[in-house]
């Protein structure tokens, strides 16, 4: 490919850089794909680019961050089109029904497996994957009410050495879970019109909202797929019905 070609840097199990390289192939726009992780020279191209998270899509010296897919669209030089999005309430109480069945998907994990590690080529354990789906509604609620900007820093910082079993993991579900839900409860502006800063610019709260739903989603889906792979009687699943209108990719881990 040559310097000018689009590249998009990911990491295996990361549910935004599936997005994003799903988007890209629908816009029939050509990619480099790069595994940073795996790639020898993967790691060493974003930070020349001085890109702080992941995906990055790419070209030459310029990137945008592929949080938000407009702006990817926009970077490519392709119109795509707009999806209908669910109304702030009904992505609340989608959020809160997925943190709900993730609890009960915490409590089933075998002890002996909260250190298996399911991504393929990456390092992240079924105990980190857990905590990780409830970072997302804790550092979403402290970035839309102004705490920091760069709220892919908070959300990738590692599980905590106190965090050690599946209680440890559910009492902080709670407080997220309690946390999302207070926020709701206090918004004035039911239509999330004003905007929030993030690492990536100004975005709307609505389009956060969706983004961050559907990120514990994806992510809640994974720890339901390792559990099921392992046999494990499952009390609670997660349905198509509540899947239904949130922009998940469809792929699993890449």
């Amino acid at each position: 490919m040559n310097a000018q070609s689009i590249r998009v840097f990911w990491q295996p199990g990361c549910s935004a850089c599936v997005k994003v390289k799903e988007f890209l192939t629908g816009l029939g726009v050509p990619f480099e794909s790069v595994d940073v992780l795996n790639d020898a020279k993967g790691p060493a191209d974003p930070r020349r680019l001085g890109a702080r998270s992941l995906p990055v899509v790419s070209r030459g010296r310029e990137f945008v961050f592929g949080q938000s897919l407009d702006q990817v669209a926009s970077f490519v030089g392709v119109k795509a089109k707009s999806a209908e999005r669910l109304p702030p309430a009904e992505l609340v109480a989608r959020w809160l029904d997925v943190l709900a069945i993730e609890k009960s998907l915490v409590t089933e994990i075998p002890v002996d497996k909260l250190d298996h590690r399911p991504i393929p080529n990456r390092d992240r354990t079924l105990r980190d994957l857990a905590y990780h789906t409830y970072q997302v509604p804790d550092v979403f609620v402290r970035n839309v009410e102004g705490e920091f900007e760069d709220w892919a820093h908070y959300v990738n910082l590692p599980t905590p050495p106190e965090i050690k079993t599946s209680a440890d993991i559910i009492a902080f579900g709670d407080q997220a879970a309690a946390d999302l839900s207070k926020w709701w409860q206090g918004v004035d502006d039911r239509k999330l019109l004003w905007t929030v800063k993030t690492h990536y610019g100004e975005r709307s709260a609505w389009e956060l909202l969706e983004r961050q739903t559907w990120h514990s989603a994806q992510h809640m889906r994974q720890l339901q797929a390792v559990l099921e792979d392992f046999g494990v009687p499952l009390s609670r699943k997660a349905n198509a019905a509540l899947y239904a209108g949130l922009p998940l990719p469809a792929g699993l881990w890449e």
